[in-house]
């Protein structure tokens, strides 16, 4: 699973499949607007294809990976559903921050 710029994907569907994904690529979202799990969004390798038109950079597969190994390792070692793993991704994405324990709002 790893579609271009002409094939854009659920977030969470990224998220479920995250470990087969190259760490290199970066995800990209449509500019404007608010990010969900379902929204879709753009694999790219920044290497070899541009950004598509009207989108804004998520993050990296390598900061995704490490937000919910962060997640698991807070969390007593558990491994979180899809919607809490987009949560965190989502949450970092914005704020540049691991989402606490406690949830979104610290």
């Amino acid at each position: 699973m790893q579609p271009g710029v002409n094939d854009p994907i659920p977030l969470e569907r990224i998220i479920s499949g995250i470990e087969k994904l190259d760490e290199e690529l970066v995800v990209y979202a449509p500019a404007g607007i608010p990010i969900s799990p379902e929204t879709p969004v753009y694999l790219v390798d920044e290497e070899l294809v541009e950004p598509p038109a009207g989108t804004e950079y998520v993050l990296e597969i390598s900061l995704m990976k490490n937000v919910i190994k962060v997640w698991s390792a807070w969390r007593n070692g558990a491994v979180p559903s899809i919607p809490q793993a987009c949560e965190a991704v989502l949450h970092y994405a914005e704020r540049d921050a691991y989402l606490p324990v406690s949830g979104p709002e610290g």
